[in-house]
C-alpha cells in the first residue's frame, strides 16, 4: 500500500504560512467604500498582531502587498478610519491603528496578501489580492474572501455544493464481481443558489445586472471563471454516496494532489485489466470508477477548494480526513485489481 505522509507534508508546508482574520460585517462595509479601501482593510488586517486588532502596518504596507500608491493608500485608509472600520492610534511618522471586529468572523491565510514564494526564484509570487485589484472589480475580492467564510473543508472537502460545483452525468458501465463500474461525463457548472452568503444572488451586491436587465449568474459564474483562471480555486473530482445533499464524499478519484490523481491512475487501471471491451482511449467518460455494489448510487462531482489555506487546526482535520478517505479508496480498487 502506498503511503502518503510525505506528500501531505511537502504539499501543507507549501500553502500554508499563517493567517489572520477579519470581521465578515467589517468587510462588506469596507467593500462598500470602494475597491481601494478594500485592499487595505485586508493590508492592515495582515499585518496586525496576535489579537488580529492592533497594527504598525501603513500606506506603505499597502503599496507593498496590495499595488496601491502610496499616496492613494493614504486615502484609502482614511476612508476607513472615517467609516469606523479602523481606528488610528499614532502620529504620521509612527502609524498605529486597530481594526475593528464583529463577532462573525473570516479565517484568511497570510498568503492571499503576502503571496507564496517561489522556490526555484527565492522570490515571492504576486498575491491573490494584487491580482484581483487588477481585475478592478470590488464584488470579485468580496467574493473571494466571502469564499473563505462559506468553505467548510472539514465537512464539505471544499466549496459546498449549495455555493458551487462541477456536475457530472452517471452511467451504470459494467459489472464485474462484487464491483459495478461508474462512467462519469462532465457536463456544466451549478450553484443551488441557497448559500448562507445571500449576496451570491442578491442583485445589490452583484452591482450593475439588475440595471443591464440580466440576472445575478451573469455576474457570479464569470466571476468564479476569473478566480479559477488566477488558480486561486483548484478542482477535485469526489464520490458521494449519492446525489443526496446530505451524502458523505467516499473518497476523491482526481484532483491536484498527486495522492488524488494516483486513485484515477488506478481505476484507469482496473478498468483496462477486467474489462476486456474497454478502451481507455476511446472512453465516452471522463471517469470509470469501480464500487461495490452496495454503492452503486454513488455520484461524481467537482468540488472546488480555495488554494491558499490558513493553517488552523480545520484545516489539519480536513488533510487528516482527505489522506484517509484517500487510503480508502487506493484500498477499494486494488481489490478490483487483486480479483
Amino acid at each position: 500500500m502506498q503511503k502518503y505522509s510525505s506528500i501531505y507534508s511537502k504539499k501543507m508546508s507549501k500553502k500554508t504560512e499563517g493567517f489572520f482574520s477579519i470581521g465578515l460585517k467589517e468587510w462588506r462595509e469596507a467593500c462598500a467604500l470602494g475597491l481601494n479601501p478594500a485592499v487595505a482593510f485586508l493590508v492592515l488586517a495582515c499585518g496586525t498582531d496576535g489579537s488580529n486588532r492592533e497594527t504598525n502596518w501603513s500606506a506603505n504596507s499597502v503599496e507593498t502587498y496590495g499595488g496601491i500608491k502610496s499616496q492613494r493608500a493614504t486615502v484609502a485608509i482614511a476612508m476607513l478610519v472615517d467609516a469606523g472600520l479602523v481606528k488610528s492610534d499614532g502620529n504620521n511618522s509612527r502609524p498605529h491603528y486597530t481594526l475593528t471586529m464583529s463577532e462573525d468572523v473570516i479565517w484568511l491565510p497570510n498568503s492571499i496578501v503576502k503571496g507564496l514564494v517561489d522556490q526555484r526564484v527565492g522570490e515571492r509570487k504576486k498575491s491573490a489580492v494584487k491580482a484581483i485589484r487588477e481585475a478592478q472589480d470590488v464584488q470579485l475580492l468580496r467574493l473571494y474572501v466571502e469564499l473563505y467564510y462559506s468553505q467548510h473543508l472539514a465537512a464539505n472537502g471544499g466549496l459546498s455544493r449549495s455555493v458551487f460545483y462541477l456536475e457530472f452525468n452517471k452511467t451504470k458501465h459494467a459489472s464485474y464481481g462484487e464491483f459495478v463500474f461508474l462512467g462519469f461525463s462532465r457536463t456544466a457548472h451549478y450553484t443551488a443558489w441557497k448559500s448562507e452568503l445571500d449576496f451570491l444572488h442578491d442583485a445589490d451586491v452583484l452591482s450593475g445586472v439588475a440595471e443591464e436587465g440580466g440576472n445575478p449568474a451573469d455576474a457570479f459564474f464569470p466571476r468564479m471563471d476569473t478566480l479559477r483562471s488566477l488558480g486561486l480555486l483548484e478542482l477535485s473530482a469526489c464520490l458521494f454516496e449519492s446525489n443526496g445533499k446530505d451524502a458523505e464524499i467516499l473518497f476523491p478519484v482526481d484532483g491536484p494532489e498527486k495522492s488524488e490523481a494516483e486513485i484515477k491512475r488506478l481505476a484507469d487501471q482496473a478498468a483496462e485489466a477486467v474489462l476486456p471491451d474497454w478502451k481507455l482511449i476511446n472512453s465516452d467518460f471522463d471517469y470509470l470508477v469501480p464500487v461495490y455494489r452496495h454503492q452503486e448510487k454513488a455520484q461524481l462531482y467537482g468540488i472546488y477548494r480555495l488554494f491558499h489555506r490558513p493553517h488552523t487546526q480545520l484545516t489539519k482535520a480536513w488533510w487528516a480526513d482527505l489522506h484517509e478517505k484517500i487510503t480508502n479508496g487506493v484500498e477499494q480498487i486494488n481489490k478490483v485489481l487483486a480479483s
